[in-house]
């Protein structure tokens, strides 16, 4: 058997660790690292000899921290949620844990006032969620959306009833080039329309100016996977009706830039914590 002070060097997810045997082994048989060094089981390695696991490895730290000291620390931008999620898949268990939750739920009722307001928008949402079949099948892809949509949501708390995300976007380039297309089609349809060949520069440049606008916002966020993931509208109502099943009114709408004789140019998607109402980005 391998002395404690084994050198163990893991790669999760492409992200590099270097531990020992007996940090990794403190929390007893029952945790994922017993079973991985028992030898009892094939092992993965990377091209170095690492120990390779095939998760994601930036939400690994603070649970090694925790192996080593006792103590976990959380950076901020680490969702809670996504930690306790790994140290679940470990097996391994971190009382603390529900006190950064609580602790977050503190900070959020002193900014809303009396703690009544959307105290649902934490980061334990995802994970002490009622598990619903149809969400499950998404879940991958729809966690990765609600994670950034509820800190959005919190961080928004208090300006309203009404909280809206940032824009879901596709990438600049794709509203770019739908842009083009846009002009073509315009000129096909209307270029003997004098109104039109009169406004078509300043058209233009409303328009960029605008895309300028929301892919500059900080709340912004571009992914062309989501927004593929989005646009099948059983995607999107499977995450309302999961959202509704745990307390949370949500609704998606269509971001579009509108503009010249009704024509307009889709952008993405954003999300509503209220019952949607249209969803254009207003002059």
């Amino acid at each position: 058997m391998e002395g404690d002070e084994e050198i163990i060097e893991l790669n999760i997810g492409g992200v590099l660790y270097t531990t020992t045997r007996g940090t990794l082994l403190n929390q007893g048989k029952s945790s994922f690292f017993s079973g991985l060094l028992s030898g009892n089981f094939k092992q993965n390695r990377d091209k170095r000899g690492a120990l390779f696991i095939d998760r994601d490895g930036q939400y690994f730290a603070p649970i090694l921290e925790y192996l080593r000291t006792g103590y976990v620390n959380i950076p901020k931008g680490i969702p809670i949620e996504c930690v306790a999620r790994e140290a679940t898949f470990y097996s391994i268990d971190i009382p603390s844990l529900y006190l950064h939750e609580l602790e977050e739920k503190q900070e959020l009722a002193s900014v809303v006032g009396g703690g009544e307001i959307n105290m649902f928008i934490t980061d334990s949402f995802l994970q002490k969620r009622q598990r619903v079949q149809a969400y499950e099948k998404i879940s991958d892809t729809a966690d990765g959306i609600l994670n950034v949509v509820l800190r959005q949501f919190r961080e928004k708390s208090e300006r309203g009833n009404r909280i809206e995300s940032g824009c879901l976007v596709r990438p600049r380039t794709a509203s770019d080039s739908q842009l083009v297309q846009l002009l073509k089609t315009i000129d096909a349809n209307e270029g003997r329309n004098n109104e039109w060949v009169g406004f078509r520069e300043s058209y233009v440049n409303n328009v960029k100016s605008r895309l300028d606008n929301v892919y500059s916002a900080p709340d912004t966020v571009v992914d062309i996977d989501w927004i593929t993931f989005l646009t099948i509208e059983k995607n999107q109502q499977t995450i309302c009706n999961f959202c509704q099943s745990n307390g949370l009114t949500l609704g998606i709408e269509k971001v579009e830039i509108q503009g010249f004789f009704n024509y307009s140019i889709y952008i993405g998607f954003k999300f509503i914590h209220c019952p949607p109402t249209g969803g254009k980005i207003k002059d």
